[in-house]
């Protein structure tokens, strides 16, 4: 588990690479929908701190005094940490994921996406702690179902099924849960044996 300042960086630093100052509510949502990912597939918490049911959606309380101060504004730098705290992150390739499906959506639309009214939020208390049984129990389902999906179109192109296969530790690590598309995976996957190929020379 990681310090959720921690997380919440590599979604502003990912947005200030674009130019884009993500605001405090987009971060929290951001974050929310990483740890809920790594819940779903892998059963484990991505932030050591607890989600609490806020009257606007999931709110972590240490992030939340973290980024007051920008009010509805961007957060224009990272978190300070210290080097301790700012240890490299192995999340299966979740965060990437969460940024390339969220990170371009509107912080008011990813907050309706966490009002859902059979959803962890809309079951727990207000200002109580929303447990991860609670999260993990709404998205592993249609997640690992989607993902099994994509596998499916993926197993239909026969001319990307080899190349496929032998980059299935990557996939399953995550390296192409950013891929909306069979061919956006194809294309994924001949930039990594590219990749390879370069490190082989």
């Amino acid at each position: 588990m990681y310090d959720v300042r921690q997380v919440a960086n590599e979604f502003i630093r990912r947005g200030l690479d674009e130019g884009r100052a993500l605001t405090p509510m987009h971060v929290q949502k951001l974050v929310f929908f990483a740890h809920a990912r790594l819940l779903a597939f892998h059963k484990a918490p991505l932030i050591r701190e607890t989600f609490e049911a806020w009257e606007h959606g999931p709110v972590v309380r240490a992030l939340y005094d973290e980024l007051r101060s920008y009010g509805q504004q961007g957060v224009t730098e990272t978190i300070s940490l210290s080097a301790e705290e700012q240890a490299p992150i192995h999340d299966h390739g979740t965060i990437d994921w969460c940024y390339q499906n969220y990170g371009r959506v509107n912080a008011l639309t990813l907050s309706d996406l966490t009002h859902s009214p059979d959803g962890p939020w809309a079951r727990t208390d207000r200002n109580a702690i929303i447990s991860n049984d609670k999260i993990r129990g709404y998205y592993a389902e249609p997640w690992i179902a989607e993902e099994r999906e994509l596998v499916e179109k993926v197993s239909k192109h026969p001319a990307i099924v080899a190349d496929y296969l032998q980059s299935l530790d990557d996939f399953k690590n995550g390296r192409y849960h950013t891929a909306s598309s069979p061919e956006e995976m194809l294309k994924q996957i001949r930039q990594r044996q590219e990749e390879r190929d370069a490190e082989g020379s």
